[in-house]
């Protein structure tokens, strides 16, 4: 949605995106999409260590809850602060309808991990604004929400939600 809003606007901004080196298909076919349909400047941010020399390294991160939570420190974390001091602000697509610790995100914040604003411009959406949005505006969207995915990670973590499971699960 917000790549569609930029495209929408005429706006030309850098869009960040990070590939983690396990990423599925279907969300760099989407990343591909969006480049080749919005005219967006994606840059892709990518971690120091491919997936096997990560496991290599310190064994298979993701199958534990804490391994889970530094494997995607090294996969998506790092690679973001990388780009710390590029960008005065940064726009995110935060929804506090998605709940947990999003439920309390502001429209405007200083990112300190970033060194920036941050702005979260669909951060009073619920499901069925954006999703009136997407039709309305035949959005791109990834081919995995379809198929059970709400929220799209890593293909090593990342599992359709079943029925009575949160959406982030």
């Amino acid at each position: 949605v917000i790549c569609h809003m930029l495209h929408s606007l005429d706006v030309k901004i850098n869009v960040l995106f990070v590939d983690t080196g396990v990423s599925f298909q279907e969300t760099l076919d989407t990343r591909d999409r969006v480049i080749k349909e919005y005219g967006l400047n994606v840059v892709t941010l990518m971690p120091e260590k491919t997936m096997d020399e990560q496991t290599r390294e310190f064994g298979i991160l993701y199958l534990t809850p804490e391994g889970q939570k530094e494997c995607c420190h090294m996969r998506k974390t790092i690679p973001m602060l990388n780009a710390k001091g590029q960008y005065d602000a940064m726009i995110g697509s935060l929804r506090r309808s998605e709940g947990g610790k999003r439920s309390q995100c502001p429209i405007l914040a200083v990112d300190p991990q970033m060194n920036c604003i941050r702005i979260n411009p669909l951060v009073n959406l619920n499901d069925e604004q954006l999703a009136e949005y997407i039709n309305v505006n035949n959005v791109i969207v990834n081919p995995l929400h379809a198929q059970g995915y709400p929220t799209i990670g890593c293909n090593r973590c990342t599992t359709p939600v079943m029925p009575n499971e949160p959406r982030r699960a």
